[in-house]
């Protein structure tokens, strides 16, 4: 149903060609959309183009064809926000905005974590919805098949923003802006498939995509989470490597989650994952992407070097030190 009383419009397949420009690219093929789509999202595929093709000199730009421009609509009056409970997506969620850019809705994509079983996607629903009464925003649940798409063509960190813009322009007719929760900050920005300069270019003319702030870094959004709002961290989730609603410990996505928490002096108050950070599982860590080793770096650094905090910075410390310079055994898996 419509989030303001509206109704969806169908006629624009601006999402469609969000959706497929990458994979496009990957495959080597030209697109051609048979159905009318939007004109602003068609002359911003240009500009997502040249980033991606400036990033990776392999991808070919291609030919679009459309079946041409739809009728411009007003926007919708709802903003929603795009919510997994990661730490981006939660601090998004809470964070203090212009009375204009107020959100009114959060949206938990259902199908963007292929290895979630029905029983863990009907209860990270019900956590999504939890969470969404803590902070008095109701929760919007669209579903997605577009990993059917993108799984084998594409490595997810280089095409979630464009899905997740594709997933916003589905929302023509309910929703006139859609927040996309930034993962990396300000310092932090290298080639990503998630970017302020990817996301907003692939706005239409009814429905605006925003690329959030990218003010906070990982550590800065933990350390607001736990002053803002600590009664959020019991239900912060960000493990994608396994089938469960709460947190693995020992994947890299949970360990530099820990490791913030621990900066935060939280770990005890986020108790969808282990009390302890296992150290050894931090040391054998290998964080080879230039964002992964900012993440790092930057936890390092809150860490401090006394105490338990000061162990768990060491084992850090190893870890960059081991990515800065793998053995012969570990040189053909850094790229």
């Amino acid at each position: 149903p419509a989030v303001d009383g509206s109704t969806p419009h169908t006629e624009d397949a601006a999402a469609f060609l969000a959706a497929t420009l990458l994979p496009a690219m990957l495959d080597g093929e030209d697109l051609r959309v048979a159905a009318p789509v939007s004109a602003r999202t068609l002359s911003g595929s240009d500009e997502v183009v040249t980033a991606f093709t400036r990033w990776d000199h392999r991808l070919r730009p291609p030919t679009i064809t459309t079946a041409g421009p739809v009728e411009p609509r007003p926007p919708a009056s709802a903003t929603g926000c795009c919510f997994s409970r990661g730490a981006d997506s939660m601090v998004s969620a809470v964070v203090e905005r212009a009375p204009a850019e107020t959100l009114t809705h959060l949206i938990h994509v259902v199908g963007l974590e292929p290895v979630h079983s029905p029983a863990t996607q009907a209860e990270e629903i019900r956590l999504a919805r939890h969470v969404g009464d803590l902070v008095g925003l109701p929760v919007v649940v669209p579903r997605t098949n577009v990993r059917r798409l993108t799984d084998g063509r594409c490595d997810w960190a280089d095409a979630h923003g464009a899905t997740l813009a594709s997933l916003a322009l589905a929302t023509d007719g309910l929703f006139g802006r859609v927040v996309v929760p930034s993962t990396q900050a300000v310092a932090e920005i290298v080639p990503f498939g998630s970017s302020p300069i990817l996301e907003p270019h692939l706005s239409s003319e009814s429905v605006t995509v925003v690329h959030d702030s990218v003010s906070l870094d990982r550590v800065g959004k933990v350390v607001l989470l736990a002053r803002d709002r600590p009664d959020l961290l019991p239900h912060l989730k960000v493990c994608w490597a396994e089938d469960r609603p709460d947190n693995c410990g020992r994947c890299g996505k949970c360990l530099l989650t820990m490791c913030a928490l621990q900066a935060a002096d939280a770990l005890h108050l986020a108790t969808g994952f282990p009390d302890r950070i296992p150290l050894e599982e931090i040391r054998r860590l290998r964080p080879a992407p230039i964002q992964s080793r900012q993440h790092w770096v930057a936890v390092a650094r809150a860490l401090g070097a006394d105490g338990d905090r000061g162990a768990t910075r060491g084992a850090v410390l190893e870890a960059l030190r081991r990515a800065a310079r793998p053995g012969p055994r570990d040189r053909p898996h850094q790229w």
